[in-house]
């Protein structure tokens, strides 16, 4: 009888892991890159290599596509020119608001290297209705800390950028890492509904390409990055200053129950054996 009661237990655990586990998603991605720059070519590489890892299907271009309806997630990677023009700024809005659950990200870069990739980056930003972020005037690398939303499922908890290019303001967004201070740093997040011109869709920006293009995959910057697309594809929720502490599900509270029971049950038969 004890035999069956263990099976019993192993059988719920093994389902109570199962229902706290959250399904990955495969989406249609599109990425844009110029292959001329090395810098980018890696980027591109790792990017990839991390998106097929999650099963999503990557297409890659060196301009936006004009038709984007097969996407859900755009990584637009060109940080110096040719980079994105007014029309294509203009399609990225139409295709945050094509479907809800749509998300852009936007790569930045340092005042030196990505001068001509930032100013359209504050263009799209205003134009899609995210408020007034200024083009980056200074550059750091100094670590940065990651907001809750951006430290999971690595908890690496700060970020040493190579040289990231650093804002001020976030507009309607919010920072997802922060320099000392937490008034400034190199990433962005505009969750769905903070854009007054795409309220379904969501807008991701990193002023820095090394963390993809030449950090290594187990170091701080390579273990961001996969945290990086997970936020990006879940839709890029809401950041917020606290994680909120887990509840149980009902199916899972079932099942946790079921295993209290089981234990009770197994206990008391072994006391009667004892007598």
């Amino acid at each position: 009888m004890s035999k069956i009661l263990h099976a019993l237990a192993r059988t719920l655990i093994v389902l109570c892991l199962t229902a706290f586990a959250a399904p990955t998603l495969a989406s249609n991605v599109l990425v844009v890159a110029t292959t001329s720059d090395s810098t980018q070519n890696a980027a591109y590489t790792r990017l990839n290599t991390l998106l097929v890892g999650r099963g999503d299907t990557v297409t890659q271009a060196l301009t936006t596509p004009a038709n984007l309806a097969p996407y859900t997630i755009i990584y637009d990677l060109r940080v110096i020119a040719p980079t994105r023009s007014g029309a294509e700024l203009t399609q990225y809005v139409g295709f945050l608001n094509a479907a809800p659950g749509n998300v852009l990200f936007l790569l930045g870069e340092n005042v030196g290297y990505g001068g001509a990739g930032n100013a359209p980056i504050s263009a799209f930003i205003t134009q899609a209705g995210g408020g007034t972020v200024a083009v980056p005037a200074t550059s750091t690398t100094g670590a940065q800390t990651l907001t809750p939303a951006f430290n999971t499922p690595n908890a690496v908890g700060t970020v040493p950028f190579n040289l990231a290019g650093v804002v001020t303001t976030t507009g309607t967004g919010a920072f997802g890492a922060t320099l000392p201070g937490g008034v400034t740093g190199s990433v962005l997040s505009f969750s769905p509904g903070t854009l007054a011109n795409a309220a379904t869709g969501a807008l991701v920006v990193v002023y820095d390409i090394n963390f993809l293009s030449s950090d290594a995959a187990g170091s701080n910057g390579g273990r961001f990055a996969q945290n990086l697309v997970n936020y990006v594809a879940v839709g890029a929720p809401p950041v917020a200053p606290a994680a909120p502490v887990p509840t149980l599900s009902e199916w899972a509270m079932i099942l946790f129950g079921t295993l209290l029971a089981g234990g009770a049950a197994l206990y008391i038969q072994r006391r009667q054996m004892a007598i």
